[in-house]
């Protein structure tokens, strides 16, 4: 388990968004203090400086750490561990705005599977590494499957025509899905991975990732078909290197591979 830091991001405006924001609403992003039990808490900006004011749009893009954190107070911490539990990122999320810019620890696996929601219309995407067995006999024995058809035995389809059901459950709203996701396509196209996946000129959403002292660099990328998380690090924290950050390291490997899928 790793911090995934700005890869975290994305769930706190999908938070905010189903709680009446939008993604024109202004954010401050200056800087701010926090009285916490071990004394102020002064966040900055990765670029170490700010915007003043802007849209939740171009605090998403542009992975700015003040309008997420102004954000995530907005709203309550409480509202963002909710859906940081509902999309299984963490287990029990401590009531901590820190945790509103990637400080838990996650996997990589789980991260694809929270972003898979997004790429998924809403609804919940459990991860699985078996989908059949069949035996010898081609006879399946096992199926882990998320649509359940109705009405597929009938003999006499010209009354009834089957109706294909997906079985999971939606845990955002349409409308919710549909801004994040042009939200997160925008940070492929001006934003933190415009330099790498931006340059395919495809149709990709995602998010890069990098936490303090770049000691772990992060990218999930997607397609309605598909989703590509990238993570780099060293077994032992450390830093990465100077200027070292998700949408460098990871960015370039995860080009590449869409470049291939895609053509």
């Amino acid at each position: 388990k790793r911090q995934p830091g700005s890869l975290f991001k994305p769930f706190v405006y999908a938070a905010a968004l189903e709680n009446g924001y939008h993604p024109t609403s202004i954010i401050v992003d200056a800087p701010i203090d926090f009285e916490t039990y071990e004394g102020i808490w002064s966040p900055k900006n990765a670029s170490n400086n700010w915007l003043g004011v802007a849209p939740l749009r171009k605090g998403l893009e542009f992975s700015r750490n003040l309008m997420t954190i102004r954000l995530a107070n907005e709203i309550g911490i409480d509202e963002v561990a909710k859906y940081a539990n509902i999309f299984n990122i963490y287990d029990n999320m401590p009531k901590l705005l820190s945790y509103s810019i990637g400080a838990g620890e996650t996997t990589l696996l789980d991260m694809v599977s929270a972003y898979s929601s997004f790429a998924n219309g809403g609804m919940k995407v459990n991860h699985s590494f078996v989908d059949r067995v069949q035996n010898r006999n081609g006879q399946t024995i096992f199926i882990n499957d998320y649509i359940e058809c109705e009405d597929c035995k009938l003999q006499n389809k010209k009354i009834k025509f089957p109706v294909l059901r997906n079985k999971n459950q939606r845990i955002l709203d349409p409308l919710t899905v549909y801004r994040i996701n042009s939200m997160l396509q925008g940070v492929v196209k001006r934003g933190t991975a415009s330099g790498t996946v931006g340059k395919l000129k495809y149709a990709i959403a995602g998010k890069t990732g990098t936490t303090n002292q770049a000691k772990d660099a992060w990218f999930i990328g997607y397609t309605p078909k598909l989703v590509v998380g990238c993570y780099i690090g060293f077994d032992d924290p450390s830093p990465l290197g100077e200027n070292a950050s998700g949408g460098k390291l990871c960015g370039a490997p995860v080009s590449s591979f869409f470049e291939k899928i895609i053509n």
